[in-house]
């Protein structure tokens, strides 16, 4: 029997992540705010056909703001936290919405 007890997950996430950065809809928590917002995975994309190329798969992510970008799995490690949850996929869009929403208005 465990003596801790687990917190409910947020509205937004369907469950936990098992730290993997390249887990579709893997929430990720930025390292340092000033270089990039927190984001989420919405694609994983084949490793481009080039031989020069040895960085592997390349993730799609989309910034809280709305931001699209492709990064390497070593650029995830590097710019974000070790994901915690899962977003339900229907989230994403309302989660970059709200947040350009509350920018817009200068609340955030």
């Amino acid at each position: 029997m465990s003596h801790f007890i687990e917190e409910p997950l947020p509205h937004w996430a369907q469950s936990r992540s098992k730290g993997q950065y390249t887990e579709l809809g893997a929430q990720l928590c930025t390292r340092d705010g000033r270089r990039t917002g927190n984001a989420c995975v919405v694609a994983v994309l084949p490793a481009p056909e080039d031989p020069r190329w040895t960085f592997g798969e390349v993730y799609e992510v989309v910034t809280d703001m709305g931001t699209s970008t492709k990064l390497t799995l070593l650029e995830l490690e590097g710019l974000f936290h070790p994901p915690e949850y899962i977003f339900k996929v229907d989230k994403i869009v309302e989660f970059t919405e709200l947040n350009k929403k509350r920018y817009l208005e200068g609340s955030i």
